[in-house]
């Protein structure tokens, strides 16, 4: 997934004519790191890459869709826990619904472990909602604690600065939001909370 993920992100800054420093700037990273990703090496965020898609003029969900595909997705979620995708911050996700093109929102699951997910807060564009599976943690929006556990529900704002805070085992999650045209929108950086 990561060097599926790193090679969308690549042909479509190519094919915005942009270097990577380029983006890097727009975003707030370094080239390096748009490196690392396009190589493959580093798995950013979901709000990382909802930066990206935004300096791209693109819906983050171009970068997980493995096709142009409108017709109906089945898809088993039964899936290994190795097989979801590990990022930079600790969390795990599984895309649902690749094969479904241009999507107007994007569904994931989530999965988080105690002592491996760090403390963080990110914002982006669109709203999103979380649905917990199993397990429990507690989550933070703007400074407003919640605590979830199974068949509890959260929808916000994606601009308010938002993240896991604690997880207490292991959490698992859906996580919908909205894959959102950047252009002409406003996009609020990534804030660690130290």
């Amino acid at each position: 997934m990561e060097s599926y993920i790193g090679s969308k992100v690549k042909k479509v800054r190519l094919q915005q004519e942009m270097t990577q420093q380029q983006v890097a700037d727009q975003c707030g990273l370094s080239k390096s790191m748009i490196s690392k990703i396009e190589h493959g090496k580093v798995m950013p965020t979901i709000a990382t890459l909802s930066k990206i898609a935004h300096t791209l003029n693109v819906k983050v969900s171009l970068f997980m869709e493995d096709s142009e595909n409108r017709n109906p997705v089945f898809q088993s979620t039964n899936v290994p826990r190795m097989h979801f995708t590990g990022t930079d911050v600790g969390y795990r996700f599984l895309t649902l619904a690749s094969e479904y093109g241009d999507k107007q929102i994007q569904p994931l699951i989530f999965y988080a472990r105690n002592g491996e997910v760090t403390n963080h807060r990110v914002s982006h564009q669109g709203e999103e909602c979380i649905f917990i599976i199993e397990g429990d943690m507690w989550f933070t929006i703007d400074e407003t604690r919640y605590f979830l556990r199974a068949d509890d529900f959260l929808y916000f704002d994606g601009r308010q600065p938002h993240g896991i805070e604690r997880v207490d085992k292991e959490v698992k999650y859906l996580n919908i939001f909205t894959a959102c045209d950047y252009t002409d929108k406003v996009f609020i950086n990534k804030e660690p909370n130290k």
